[in-house]
């Protein structure tokens, strides 16, 4: 058991690209062994055509006896290829009916629940609303005046803390498979739901929470809470020897604590002068909203989800410009939590000649997967942040590499344990012993970055908002 699953186009439990080589390999097998009975029928002729040849009939046996075998092995290998292909083919149509059924049904659910909420509820709070009227406008401008205040913004942004701390502290109900499962269910249907709501067409807001956070009103909603970015290296470059895996790549991306660098960067420079890049991205490390001049933040977080240019996205283009990284030349990108978020939004973009991606907990799974690009998402099923980004599309192009470690983490009952780079790691280190064809590509298109093994340049950068 290699404790890891492996999957390619949405959330599909059996890969039919493995059957599909499998039925081929064994078809090449079946007429590998009939070319080998020719050879012992060939044998078998030359053997008759021989003076005395009677001495050798002990040979003749062996050989029909090795033909015999032949002939049932070759037979098999045709029957079971034959099956595998028409298994893969089956299967995979089963399973895009099947998603597309419970896709269907579950968007028809929701946005009938949507239709009924929005006709009863109104007639259920308008006694509310009307009595409230009167004290919604000073209300406001109380709020206003409170959030103006720097130290009421700080006893805010404490109140979020404590609070957030309490969730983790009793959550060990939420953190595993079957809640973060139901999360993703939920959040793949949130537009639907809004849709019956509303009476928009389906699909008008977009996939999931993640298309509901890209519409129109968001983002312009996160345009005016966004500020400015400043980004600067941090201490002098070093010398890096090129990752030797997926684990050490992860082992690469900044930790960020509060203050320290968010981005690391690798430049790899050929015999020939060539140069490619590989890009640590760190993921959030404030949670509480408008509480300090922190880019990787929730609101950028938020920001980048709307399809906005988050402070988190802005700063890494910034590093990556500072570094030198030019528009044609080689990157590998990865980055954890909303780092991984900013590192496929970095190459959708198109900005940069990105040809391999690595996520781990990222909620991506609606940013687009750029055609021949490597794509591969690193998911823990009982981490709440990718599921927050609902399930992926079934025609999607990323491999998605899942473990369960709630067995691990349910001890201590954290919210968060399984999202940690700590053991995201280890799951790197399971996909690092795997022979996976997929995973074996990705650690293929890790070592063009250093080809010859030479060392590379790596410098860090710390990113700020400039809060006015």
């Amino acid at each position: 058991m290699s404790g890891i699953d492996v999957s390619t186009g949405g959330r599909t439990s059996v890969d039919t690209d493995e059957l599909h080589e499998a039925a081929a390999r064994l078809e090449a097998l079946a007429e590998q062994m009939s070319d080998w009975r020719y050879d012992l029928l060939s044998a078998g002729s030359a053997l008759a055509g021989i003076p005395g040849a009677s001495v050798y009939d002990f040979a003749r046996d062996d050989l029909a006896a090795a033909d015999t075998a032949l002939a049932r092995a070759a037979d098999s290998a045709t029957r079971v290829g034959g099956a595998a292909a028409i298994a893969a083919s089956v299967y995979g149509g089963a399973e895009d009916v099947a998603q597309g059924l419970l896709d269907g049904l579950g968007g028809f659910a929701a946005r009938a629940f949507g239709l009924v909420a929005a006709r009863s509820l109104p007639a259920l709070i308008a006694p509310v609303v009307v009595a409230g009227m009167p004290y919604v406008a000073p209300a406001l401008a109380i709020a206003g005046v409170l959030w103006a205040n720097p130290v009421t913004r700080r006893a805010v942004a404490r109140l979020g803390s404590d609070l957030g701390g309490w969730v983790v502290a009793n959550s060990r109900h939420v953190s595993n498979p079957g809640a973060v499962g139901l999360v993703r269910a939920f959040v793949s249907v949130s537009d639907d739901l809004v849709a019956g709501a509303t009476g928009v067409p389906r699909g008008a807001a977009g996939a999931g929470l993640a298309g509901l956070a890209s519409s129109p009103i968001v983002g312009a909603a996160a345009r005016l809470v966004d500020t400015p970015v400043t980004v600067a290296p941090v201490g002098r470059a070093v010398t890096a020897p090129p990752p030797t895996g997926v684990a050490d790549v992860a082992s690469r991306i900044p930790s960020t604590p509060g203050g320290g660098p968010q981005v690391r960067i690798e430049k790899y420079t050929s015999p020939e002068g060539g140069a490619r890049w590989a890009v640590y991205v760190g993921g959030t490390v404030e949670l509480a909203p408008g509480s300090s001049d922190e880019a990787f933040d929730i609101e950028s977080a938020v920001t980048t989800v709307a399809g906005e240019d988050g402070a988190a996205y802005r700063a890494v283009l910034a590093a990556m410009e500072d570094a030198g990284v030019g528009s044609g030349e080689p990157v590998a990108i990865t980055g954890h939590s909303q780092g991984g978020l900013v590192a496929a939004a970095v190459a959708a973009s198109g900005e940069y000649s990105v040809d391999t991606v690595v996520t781990f907990g990222a909620p991506s799974a609606q940013i687009p997967v750029v055609e021949g690009v490597t794509t591969v998402a690193v998911e823990h099923t009982d981490d709440l942040v990718p599921a927050l980004a609902g399930t992926e599309p079934v025609d999607d192009a990323r491999t998605v590499v899942s473990r369960d470690t709630f067995s691990r983490n349910s001890e201590d009952g954290s919210l968060f344990g399984a999202h940690s780079i700590e053991e995201y790691e280890r799951t790197a280190s399971l996909m690092d012993a795997s022979d996976d064809r997929r995973l074996v590509e990705l650690r293929e298109a890790l070592g063009r970055l250093a080809p010859d093994a030479s060392a590379g340049e790596a410098r860090l950068y710390r990113a700020d908002r400039v809060v006015p």
